[in-house]
C-alpha cells in the first residue's frame, strides 16, 4: 500500500476527504498510476495516519481526492535511536541513510570527522535536502509512521551534543577490548545515540574529546566492519534488544 508523509496536521474530526498536492500527488497518479479505489496511506505532520481510497486526480497530476476510510495515532517507540555518522565517502551516504531508516533511526547526524574525506561538487543545502528525500522515500517504503530527522555538522565538537543528551551514549571503535555493545545495550533508557567513524576510524583527538565527555567507546566484537556496515550492525542488535525481546 502507498504511503505519502505530509507536513500538513488536520482537523481533529476525521476529515472525510484529505487532498495530496504537488510531488506526492505526481508520484501516485503519475507514478503509480494509482486507480479508483485503491488503498493509499496517508501520515500528516502531526504523526497521524489516515487509511484512505484513491477517489480522482487533477488533469495535470498535481492533485488528488482521497476518502478516508479511518484514522490511528502513531505508537510513540518505546526508545528513540540517534545515529551519528562520520562522514563517510561518495553514495555510501545513500545506502547508511536508506537502511538506517528502515531499521528504526529516529535521527541520523552525518558529521565531518577528522578522517572524513571531503568531496567537493554538492552544496551543503543540496546535500541536505537529496539526504532528507531519501529518508523519506525509505519510511514511506518500510512503512514507519515518521520519517527521521536528518542532520549535518561539520565536525564532532558540534556533533556532540547530539550524541550525549541520550540517556545511552557510547563511540563504537575497533580498539576498544574491554566494553563489548551487549553490555550496554543491556542498560535500560529511553533513549540512546551512537558513533560509528568514518572509513579511517576515529582519531586519538576525537577519543579523547569522547573521553572528556563522558563517552564511552564499545567493542562490536573481533571483526574490523566498513562504516556503512558498523551502523546498520549497530541498529539491528538495538532493534533485537529493545523491540524484539520485549
Amino acid at each position: 500500500m502507498p504511503r505519502f508523509f505530509t507536513e500538513e496536521i488536520f482537523p481533529e474530526d476525521q476529515p472525510s476527504v484529505i487532498r495530496l498536492t504537488g510531488d506526492n500527488a505526481f508520484h501516485l497518479t503519475r507514478v503509480l498510476r494509482a486507480r479508483p479505489g485503491e488503498s493509499v496511506t496517508v501520515v500528516a505532520g502531526d504523526g497521524k495516519t489516515y487509511s484512505c481510497r484513491f477517489l480522482s486526480s487533477s488533469p495535470d497530476g498535481t492533485g488528488a481526492e482521497l476518502e478516508v476510510i479511518s484514522a490511528s495515532r502513531a505508537v510513540t517507540p518505546s526508545c528513540r535511536v540517534t545515529l551519528v555518522q562520520g562522514m563517510p565517502k561518495g553514495k555510501k551516504t545513500d545506502l547508511i541513510l536508506q537502511k538506517a531508516t528502515e531499521l528504526g533511526a529516529d535521527r541520523i547526524v552525518f558529521v565531518y570527522m577528522d578522517r572524513s574525506v571531503p568531496v567537493a561538487g554538492e552544496s551543503q543545502d543540496k546535500k541536505l535536502s537529496r539526504f532528507r528525500r531519501i529518508a523519506e522515500e525509505a519510511a514511506s517504503q518500510s512503512a514507519r509512521d515518521s520519517i527521521p530527522d536528518v542532520l549535518i555538522r561539520s565536525s564532532l565538537e558540534e556533533a556532540m551534543p547530539l550524541l550525549a543528551e541520550n540517556e545511552i551514549a557510547f563511540a563504537c571503535y575497533e580498539a576498544e577490548e574491554t566494553h563489548l555493545l551487549p553490555d550496554t545495550l543491556g542498560r535500560e533508557g529511553a533513549s540512546i545515540g551512537f558513533l560509528i567513524g568514518p572509513e579511517g576510524g576515529v582519531s586519538p583527538r576525537e577519543i579523547s574529546l569522547l573521553e572528556k565527555a563522558g563517552i564511552p567507546t564499545v567493542s562490536l566484537g573481533r571483526r574490523i566492519l566498513r562504516t556503512e556496515t558498523a551502523p546498520l550492525a549497530v541498529l539491528s542488535m538495538i532493534m533485537y534488544e529493545k523491540e524484539l525481546r520485549k
